[in-house]
């Protein structure tokens, strides 16, 4: 079955089918052959089809083959959702004969670290390097430790933000990261629901949604108006209930221009702005 690589080269490879009883596919092989010899400074993405491997084959045979004593730690970030199953999944896998120990690192906002405590985490990822164990995070606990040490910066505890710096930076020198489900984890949902400091309210305040509701309060005063004016560009239909808003539709630019300027003057007229 081995077409496309020679067992005796890549051993690892070998005690993985054996433990767990299956045999690696030439294209899986082929991916992972891809993914292990980037170009220079890139990042690679790979798409494969549902049921091919990509968790259960492919992620155990790059882990066993980037690890390296002194260069590189693999990292896997998977889905929140699927955290407990792959550790689960890549212990029975990558145990054994095997012996690579699957280091959960996980981290969460509220959690309030020593220089001691990051102190001892970073030996244990160092021991990791050496022995080419594997750690398995998400997201989220990538993203919660870089932003608690902003915040531990931010309130001056500067010993343990040193700290936490050094292992950011230990990190990026030694991690090779493998991404599963890569389009979900690399969504913008995960930059954006991050905050620093303490909650404020946001610019403008209640004017935000105040200003939405007089602009459509006034244009439901004036929409009768408009549509008799120019009944040929205006669709209008009165509401049935009072609490409802009217029909009201524009079929071209010419009255809305008429409409911003009586919205206008509504609204400069109702506070005194001047």
């Amino acid at each position: 079955p081995h077409t496309n690589w020679i067992p005796s080269e890549h051993l690892p490879w070998l005690i993985f089918e054996l433990e767990t009883n299956l045999t690696i596919r030439a294209i899986q092989v082929d991916v992972a052959r891809h993914m292990m010899q980037p170009e220079p400074a890139r990042n690679l993405v790979m798409q494969m089809n549902m049921g091919e491997g990509k968790t259960s084959v492919i992620i155990p045979m790059l882990a066993l083959s980037l690890s390296s004593p002194s260069t590189s730690l693999v990292r896997i970030t998977v889905l929140k959702s699927l955290f407990s199953m792959n550790c689960q999944s890549l212990r029975v896998k990558l145990g054994g004969l095997l012996n690579r120990r699957i280091l959960p690192f996980v981290c969460r906002r509220d959690m309030n670290f020593s220089a001691t405590q990051v102190n001892e985490i970073h030996t244990r990822l160092r021991q990791a390097l050496r022995r080419c164990d594997v750690i398995l995070t998400t997201p989220g606990d990538i993203l919660s430790f870089d932003l608690l040490t902003i915040e531990k910066c931010r309130r001056q505890e500067f010993d343990v933000g040193r700290s936490m710096l050094t292992l950011q930076r230990w990190f990026k020198a030694f991690t090779r990261d493998l991404l599963d489900e890569s389009d979900e984890i690399l969504h913008c949902k995960y930059q954006l629901i991050y905050t620093v400091g303490g909650q404020l309210q946001i610019d403008g305040g209640v004017e935000r949604w105040q200003l939405v509701q007089s602009i459509l309060r006034s244009i439901r005063k004036f929409a009768a108006d408009t549509a008799r004016s120019d009944p040929v560009n205006v669709v209008y239909k009165s509401a049935q209930r009072r609490s409802a808003f009217p029909e009201f539709r524009l079929l071209s630019h010419r009255p809305y221009f008429t409409l911003c300027a009586k919205l206008v003057h509504d609204w400069l007229n109702q506070k005194s702005y001047r």
